[in-house]
């Protein structure tokens, strides 16, 4: 079980609130009049797809911050390059330490979609008897060095005139949490 842990948040120009291991945010502690430690939590809000969002003061400013994000940079650190919050169970509101860590944005969608029990959408390319599969348009691009808009045309059923590209014929194909999967073949 997670025992919960404060530090002062690592974030910017936020080191006069602290962050706990739950996801909770609080004023830096203060001594009152009669010298009593006072610790004053902070109100939270959520923006529209339920994330936690607190709304804090830094140089004179006030900023609505992804409860999550504070999490991960106070007690994981700094992401690498083009990494976003993943939430292990795809819950926005559970902001525990032991849900988050950093990922690649299309790790974190297909980590999402399948916590909500939703389809994930790959590309698959056909050639001579070839059959390739990709997370993405822009893998597929990038792996078979073709462009992407050429691609996205030869996936767009509204373009019935485009039907190949260099050789190869794309579809989408729709794998679901129980395992099964659907090709979606797009008409020519």
């Amino acid at each position: 079980m997670l025992k919960e842990e404060w530090r002062t948040i690592k974030y910017k120009d936020l080191e006069n609130y602290k962050i706990s291991t739950y996801g909770k945010v609080s004023a830096k502690d203060r001594e009152g009049a009669d010298g009593r430690q006072l610790q004053r939590q902070m109100m939270n809000t959520y923006n529209k797809d339920g994330s936690v969002i607190y709304l804090l003061a830094s140089d004179g400013e006030t900023h609505g911050y992804q409860v999550a994000r504070l999490v991960a940079y106070t007690f994981i650190g700094k992401p690498k390059k083009n990494q976003v919050i993943k939430r292990v169970d795809g819950k926005p509101w559970n902001n525990k330490l032991n849900n988050i860590s950093w990922d690649t944005r299309l790790s974190a969608l297909v980590n999402d979609k399948k916590a909500k029990g939703e389809p994930i959408r790959r590309v698959q390319a056909r050639k001579n008897g070839h059959i390739y599969t990709f997370d993405s348009m822009l893998e597929c691009c990038r792996e078979l060095g073709l462009k992407a808009p050429n691609v996205s045309n030869c996936l767009n059923p509204d373009l019935p005139n485009r039907k190949r590209h260099h050789g190869y014929t794309f579809n989408y194909v729709y794998e679901y949490p129980d395992g099964t999967e659907k090709v979606v073949i797009t008409k020519y």
